[in-house]
């Protein structure tokens, strides 16, 4: 297997007020090193970091990223100003502040401010000033404009008032605000009066005699009856305060009264006026009247005139008259002037003469008296013509008057054609015109008709005849009375009929006699029948003299006999039975048979089935399940073949034949052979694990139950049992493998307290600590020179640097631990609860506890199987490489995946919703994003187990693509799960056609573009390559075999806060490092965490219990450096050189105890060497091979002197076939392999070899 390199990469989160401007990262994503981000944020907010943030090589981003709302400090203030912000607050930007003044003070300045994005209010804060409250009505007018009605005035504000017109001001026209809030003169308008006249009667006025009035008030002035008045009738009150004008006089009169006829000539005395004494009036009268009185009338002194004034009409005498002779005007009356009398005769009489008279102005009616002459009614109807058009129908005319008459066609005249008035009032002869009229024939039945048989009809009226049933009308149908008096034509008779009745097909080609109708006596009718049709009766049909046809007529469907058949020989037509026509027969066999033969026969026109009757053979049902293969399709699962058929069957990769490859059905309807396939376990290990029964050598596949002995040679130790066998889930039952064993458990250094114990395969060697020496002719460790002396900077915080034979110590202020003091226990200024840790600057829960109201509690470690889950966010939630289960009845588990499918296909609708591919499907956080994974979540599994596929755990999306909507999923199988990416395409693909392009599961459906459909099988995913771990930036991502998992291992320098529930997932700076953020000397890492990391968790308490705080520390640091190095060099082979101390191709890592260090070396090949481990009791600095002794461990050339970095380091695990394996790290910022002679010390953990390719 070839291991790729993984490229460093940042997660990039941030909330959605962060605008990314240039699209490189959007939130939520992983971007690889050196990746440049450039970010903004709205209006109103502040960007927290840089604005340009990229991915350094330690996996963290450049800067933080996010949006911080803009604040603004409120302006201090007191009362009298209130405002709606607190004063000295802070309120958030775009935040509006309101101000205004207690009651009794003036608001200067803006009344409103709100918070702007330079973080300061807008304008300046308003004032507040005593005032005077100024009240006044609308008659006031302040004319400096300083002082409107109804406002307060600050104080000395000066207000100058002025009143109207016709008003005096009420106090001084002056005032202004006193400090004592009043101001000081009152204000307002009052109205100018005036005294009105003295007067007395006959002088009448509205304004009472010596009242007084208001300005402009009105007052109007009259004379009693019979008074004459002289002077102004009206008056009003003026600005200077009296009457205009001067007061009025009466004096004697007389009354002018007459009608609207009389004219007064002189215009001296118009009518209902009163005149002056001595006042001359001269009168006339209109054309019709007299006049009544003197033409002249004065006013006498005694208040009366001269003489009457009036107009009296003219009257004429109407003639005297007698009947016949009437008018509107009574016989010798007396009418009026121009009165109209209108004159008019009794019945029977004409008026001669002027109908109308008016009475003239000379007293006489106008004209002469009328007379009256004689008159004769004419009265005649329609068709009566008046050719001399002298005498209309209805009108009277006079004596003597002559009237022409004529009758139109088809009319006989009544009367004389000419006739006239006579004397006594008659017409001379009748007047009328008189239809003409024929005799209808005498006929009999069976001939009937509209018009009765030997009646009268009238000229053009018109006689219908008919046949009673059984005869035919011979003749003219119908008659008309013509201008002489004669019918038209002659009288029709009646002859006998035959009904013709018959129903399809029968067909009458000659046309002579449709369906339904009746024929003459004699007529021939030709008749056939269709194909599948015999006729019934003779061809030739005619109708006979007594109404009946010659013979009858029909068709009759053609019917065939049924074979006589039994069973196992079934069909839809009874045996021996008859059938019509074309009637179609349909054969089957009984179940375990097979129709051999036409399966379909059809009644034809001979009256004969078609074909011949078909037969039953037996069949033989095939049954396997997937993987066994039919190469030759002849045979599908779940299908029935006939005798003699022949299979062809294999198995896939991995899977032995059960049973014959070719099988064929048998004349007892059972197979020749059973099929199947049989497990394969894959045995794979490496040197130096030897297999004695030679049953199971490295690299075969064994089947099922078949046996493995193993041995390991001296110096290892075996992994797992000696015996191994192929279990029925593919797997072996054991672990097999060899590991070193290690020498230096019993403390063989110990009695130097200077030195410490080395590994060396199936030895060990005693190494000094740093500051001590030996040599070859001594081997004690002595003290030499000290390698790490007291600095400036050796102890943080403010501690006190000891110095110590080989190291240093520090006394740390109060409020800050560890070996330099570099812990704050603060965290951010906050005190952490003693059941939490500072990680990131903020206090969290511990492994197995869970914030519940703000208390870390063991919720998660109640409610979740730890095996399976981790508490996140207060929820249980499956471990990495394990995956829920989905689909099943009751609790859902987590399963760890043995088989993953990659599937894709586009999706057209989603419960037959259309979808298209947006933004929003870019966002894992959207409503769309996420309603797509629950249907492809809830529908995969459940239509797969439908379909028969078994261990099926769950589908989870991988993303989204454009197409419709195309979807990218993986679909996991436990160890139970049988088949592969063919059955899997072959079962959508089935399920499509089944349901017209839909995947449905309960309610839930999916129509799918099955083109799109792509499966393919992930035999290998590298997630820590790939970077879809969720390992801490901190951390070892571990790749486990086969590939579809990874464990997270914290670095070395760091303290992992969830060993148990989430290991490698939050790591923070241990106490021995100059960052740390958790106190050392707390005692709240819990067993958990190392028990997480110690393989004996009954040794790690022995030993937590036995030494002290420091030395727990360093301890627990070695286990995880052990079982780093534990992880990496599984399966690696042992190299047949060893050393006793001085080979540069040796892996080593230190346990560190009360008495001694011991380091681990494990052989690898040539001269490729990885280094874990420390050699000094502080833990932190390494020792550089310059200083060592000739017999203390030797460091390659340039190899890192720590492990790991601030950055996560990648490493597989998985067993190979060769010696030539390696070891790749990744700690670059680029991500690349590069010799060790160009690492830092801040790179991971490396080889010197670096790549040695399986």
């Amino acid at each position: 297997m070839f291991v790729s390199i993984s490229l460093v990469t940042c997660q990039v989160n941030y909330t959605s007020l962060v605008t990314n401007i240039n699209n490189a990262c959007p939130a939520g994503i992983n971007i690889t090193e050196d990746t440049q981000c450039d970010f903004t944020c709205p209006t109103g907010y502040n960007l927290i970091g840089n604005s340009t943030v990229y991915c350094q090589s330690n996996g963290q981003l450049s800067d933080q990223i996010g949006c911080e709302i803009i604040t603004c400090p409120v302006w201090n203030y007191i009362w009298p100003l209130i405002g709606s912000c607190d004063s000295n607050s802070n309120v958030d930007w775009s935040t509006e502040c309101t101000f205004e003044c207690a009651e009794g003070y003036l608001f200067a300045g803006d009344d409103t401010t709100s918070c702007g994005v330079n973080g300061q209010l807008n304008g300046s804060l308003p004032t507040c000033t005593i005032t005077c409250q100024v009240n006044y009505t609308s008659l006031v007018t302040n004319i400096n404009n300083a002082c409107p009605a109804g406002i307060n005035i600050t104080e000395d504000t000066q207000c100058d008032f002025t009143c109207p017109t016709g008003y005096n001001l009420v106090g001084s026209s002056t005032v202004y605000c006193q400090s004592n809030g009043e101001l000081s003169d009152q204000i307002g308008c009052e109205i100018i009066t005036c005294p009105v006249w003295n007067y007395t009667w006959p002088l009448i006025g509205s304004c009472d005699s010596n009242s007084n009035v208001d300005w402009s008030t009105e007052c109007t002035f009259g004379c009693a009856e019979g008074y004459l008045f002289a002077g102004d009738d009206t008056t009003s009150c003026g600005v200077n305060g009296q009457l205009n004008g001067s007061l009025p006089t009466c004096t004697i009169t007389c009354q002018v009264n007459y009608t609207s006829l009389v004219t007064n000539i002189n215009n001296a005395c118009p009518a209902g006026i009163n005149i002056t004494e001595d006042t001359q009036c001269d009168f006339t009268c209109p054309t019709g009247y007299n006049l009544i009185g003197s033409s002249t009338v004065y006013c006498q002194s005694n208040g009366q005139l001269s003489d009457r004034i009036g107009c009296e009409i003219i009257t004429c005498q109407v003639w005297t008259y007698n009947s016949p002779l009437t008018g509107s005007c009574i016989s010798s009356s007396v009418v009026d002037w121009q009165e109209e009398c209108v004159f008019d005769c009794s019945d029977g009489y004409a008026l001669a003469g002027d109908k109308t008279t008016v009475c003239q102005e000379d007293g006489q009616l106008e004209g002469s008296l009328p007379t009256c002459l004689i008159l004769c009614e004419v009265d005649y109807t329609s068709p009566v013509n008046n050719t001399n058009n002298a005498c209309p129908a209805g009108v009277n005319i006079t004596e003597n008057t002559k009237c022409d008459f004529t009758c139109p066609t088809g009319y006989n005249q009544i009367g004389s054609p000419t006739v006239y008035c006579q004397s006594n009032s008659e017409l001379s002869d009748q007047i009328g015109c008189e239809i003409i009229k024929c005799q209808v024939w005498t006929y009999n039945s069976p001939l009937t008709g509209t018009c009765i048989s030997s009646s009268v009809v009238n000229w053009q009226d018109e006689c219908v005849f008919d046949c009673s049933d059984g005869y035919a009308l011979a003749g003219d149908k119908t008659t008309l009375c013509q201008l002489d008096g004669q019918l038209e034509g002659s009288l029709p008779t009646c002859l006998i009929l035959c009904e013709v009745n018959y129903t399809p097909p029968v067909n009458n080609p000659n046309n002579a006699c449709p369906a339904g109708t009746n024929i003459t006596e004699n007529t021939q009718c030709d008749f056939t029948c269709p194909t599948g049709y015999n006729l019934v009766g003779s061809s030739t049909v005619y109708c006979q003299t007594n109404g009946e046809l010659s013979d009858q007529i029909g068709c009759e469907i053609i019917k065939c006999q049924v074979w006589t058949y039994k069973s196992p020989l079934t069909g839809l037509c009874v045996s021996s039975s008859v059938v019509n026509w074309q009637d179609e027969c349909v054969f089957d066999c009984s179940d375990g048979y097979a129709l051999a033969g036409d399966k379909t026969t059809v009644c034809q026109l001979d009256g004969q089935l078609e074909g011949s009757l078909p037969t039953c053979l037996i069949l033989c049902e095939v049954n396997y399940t997937p993987p066994l293969n039919n190469p030759n399709n002849a045979c599908p699962a779940g299908v029935n073949i006939t005798e003699d058929t022949q299979c062809d069957f294999t198995c896939p990769t991995g899977y032995n034949l059960v049973g014959s490859s070719t099988v064929y059905c048998q004349t007892n309807g059972e197979l020749s052979d059973q099929n199947g396939c049989e497990i394969l376990c894959e045995v794979s290990y490496l040197p130096p694990l030897d297999n004695t029964n030679n049953a199971c050598p490295a690299g075969i596949d064994i089947t099922e139950n078949t046996q493995c002995d193993f041995t390991c040679p001296i110096g290892y130790k075996l992994v797992g049992n000696s015996t191994v066998y192929c279990q029925s889930n593919g797997q072996l039952s054991d672990n097999i493998g060899c590991s070193n064993i290690n020498k230096c458990s019993t403390l063989p250094c110990s009695a130097d307290v200077n030195s410490f114990c080395v590994i060396m395969m199936d030895t060990f060697q005693c190494n000094c600590y740093d500051g001590f020496e030996n040599s070859l002719e001594n081997s004690q460790c002595n003290p030499g020179t000290p390698t790490v002396p007291c600095q400036t900077d050796s102890c943080m915080n403010g501690g006190t640097c000891n110095q110590e034979p080989t190291t240093f110590t520090c006394t740390c202020l109060p409020g800050f631990t560890g070996l330099r003091c570099q812990n704050d226990l603060r965290c951010n200024d906050v005190l952490c609860e003693d059941t939490q840790a500072c990680y990131q600057g903020v206090c969290v829960c511990r492994d197995g506890t869970s914030p519940v109201n703000g208390i870390c509690s063991e919720q998660c470690s109640s409610s979740c199987s730890l095996e399976q889950e981790r508490c996140m966010q207060s929820s249980c939630q499956c471990r990495p490489g394990l995956y829920r289960k989905e689909g099943g009845q009751g609790v859902a588990q987590c399963i760890a995946a043995r088989r993953l499918l990659r599937t894709s296909f586009i999706i057209r609708a989603i419960n037959d919703v259309p979808v298209n591919f947006n933004d929003a499907y870019s966002d894992p956080q959207s409503k769309a994003y996420i309603a797509g994974a629950e249907a492809i979540r809830y529908v995969m599994p459940r239509l797969l187990s439908a379909r028969g596929f078994r261990g099926v755990i769950n589908a989870v999306l991988l993303g989204y693509f454009q197409g419709s909507l195309g979807v990218d999923f993986t679909v996991s199988g436990d160890e139970t799960f049988v088949g592969n990416a063919t059955t899997l395409m072959n079962a959508l693909l089935q399920e499509s056609m089944d349901s017209d392009g839909h995947l449905i599961a309960d309610n839930t459906t999916l129509l799918i573009n099955m083109a799109s459909l792509s499966v393919t099988e992930i035999t290998d995913v590298d997630e820590c390559a790939d970077g879809s771990h969720d390992c801490a930036d901190n951390a070892l991502c571990i790749n486990t075999d086969p590939g579809l998992g990874f464990e997270c291992l914290c670095n070395e320098g760091y303290d992992d806060l969830y060993p148990a529930t989430l290991p490698g997932r939050y790591c923070i700076l241990a106490s021995d490092t100059a960052d740390n953020t958790i106190n050392e000397a707390d005692d709240s890492l819990n067993v958990g965490l190392i028990a997480g990391l110690v393989p004996g968790l009954g040794f790690a308490l022995v030993l937590i219990i036995a030494c002290a705080a420091c030395a727990c520390m360093n301890f627990v640091r070695i286990q995880r450096e052990k079982h780093i190095a534990q992880f990496v060099m599984r399966g690696r082979p042992s190299s047949s050189h060893h050393s006793s101390g001085t080979s540069n191709d040796q892996l080593s890592y230190r346990i560190e105890s009360s008495q001694s260090d011991v380091y681990y070396h494990i052989t690898g090949s040539n001269n490729t060497r990885t280094t874990l481990g420390t050699s000094q009791r502080s833990g932190d600095r390494r020792v550089p091979s310059s200083k060592r002794s000739g017999s203390s461990v030797r460091y390659s050339t340039g190899l890192p002197p720590r492990m790991g970095s601030s950055q996560s380091n990648h490493y597989n695990k998985y067993p190979g076939s060769d010696i030539k394996r390696s070891i790749k790290g990744y700690g670059q910022r680029s991500g690349d392999q590069v010799s060790s002679s160009r690492r830092s010390a801040s790179s991971g953990f490396y080889n010197s070899g670096l790549t040695i390719h399986e």
